[in-house]
């Protein structure tokens, strides 16, 4: 019950107030929308798209975004870890894998196909090997 609403009345309107919400916030800069809501004493947290994460204080002070280069694409900042353990630093090991680079790893050791197994998914057309941008 919210302030002697009872549950069922709450769903009610529902939809109502769906959009009603949506049209307000529409036009708002979700951080600022953030602060406003916490500040009013209601408990509220941004969904931040990419943009604003890059940019957030907090996440750049935990340096939770690192720089990662690969040969293909240069330099780029990669999510971290969203937890930091004080005897187990975390790094990033490797890049992003390319399409299809762990293939045979996968195929052949983890999943034990033969070798005759593997060229035959691969030559049906089953195992991706090619990065799109490289398809004629």
């Amino acid at each position: 019950m919210i302030k002697g609403i009872p549950v069922r009345s709450q769903y009610a309107r529902h939809d109502e107030v769906d959009q009603i919400i949506g049209e307000w916030t529409t036009e708002k800069d979700p951080i600022v929308l953030f602060h406003l809501l916490q500040d009013t004493g209601i408990i509220a947290g941004p969904v931040l798209h990419e943009v604003h994460a890059y940019q957030e204080p907090h996440l750049k002070d935990r340096g939770f975004f690192v720089p990662i280069t690969t040969v293909d694409t240069g330099t780029y900042m990669y999510p971290s870890t969203a937890f930091k353990m004080s005897k187990v630093p975390f790094q990033v090991r490797k890049p992003p894998v390319g399409l299809g680079e762990d293939n045979d790893y996968v195929y052949r050791q983890v999943l034990s196909l033969s070798s005759e197994e593997y060229d035959k998914l691969k030559d049906l057309g089953h195992i991706g090997m090619d990065d799109l941008h490289n398809v004629p």
